[in-house]
């Protein structure tokens, strides 16, 4: 039998880490990010029950974490965006659990480090096992792929518009999943 993952444990999490990136820029906090971030994990996760995505009864499907991150959006990420971005790209490491190095290096070479960190491409052994396992790091990049999208947050919660967004920028037009759906597993798995 799967064990579930409590909702209020999860929406904690995502609000804690959400307002982590908000200090670099408050867009990525706020409680309708949080929600989209909640509804697409319990969308893509299958409900907080799935962390790798399977396909034909295979284990080496694409997406990672109950959030399904590929590893193109998870290195898209780093090198389209996070790159240009030494203070956030800063906050991703210390998610995926790199904390001690910047506790270790002098300040001044923290951004040495990320440059170097970056360059040499170090962010693609993250994929599978950190998203996996780091429950932080994978939400981080769940929000920054919709923070990357050009379309306006609801200033107020509106499930149906929440699944739009879903649909539109996560789940693509070419996704399986379904406006309805969304709205579905929502309902009855985020009380």
């Amino acid at each position: 039998m799967r064990q579930k993952i409590k909702i209020q444990q999860m929406r904690a999490l995502i609000k804690t880490v959400n307002d982590f990136l908000g200090e670099y820029d408050p867009k990525f906090a706020g409680k309708i990010p949080n929600e989209l971030c909640l509804g697409t994990g319990i969308q893509e996760g299958g409900n907080y029950s799935f962390i790798k995505q399977y396909t034909n009864n295979s284990i080496d499907g694409v997406g990672c974490s109950y959030w399904q991150v590929e590893p193109a959006t998870h290195n898209d990420n780093w090198q389209s965006y996070l790159k240009y971005r030494p203070e956030l790209a800063k906050k991703f490491l210390i998610l995926a659990g790199e904390r001690i190095i910047f506790e270790e290096l002098p300040e001044e070479n923290h951004e040495g480090f990320i440059k170097n960190y970056i360059e040499n491409e170090r962010y693609k052994s993250k994929t599978d096992d950190v998203l996996i396992h780091t429950l932080p790091y994978a939400i981080a990049h769940c929000r920054l792929w919709y923070y990357r999208q050009n379309f306006k947050m609801p200033e107020y919660f509106d499930l149906e518009e929440i699944a739009n967004i879903w649909k539109t920028y996560y789940n693509t037009k070419d996704g399986a999943g379904t406006v309805e759906e969304f709205i579905h597993n929502y309902e009855n798995y985020a009380k």
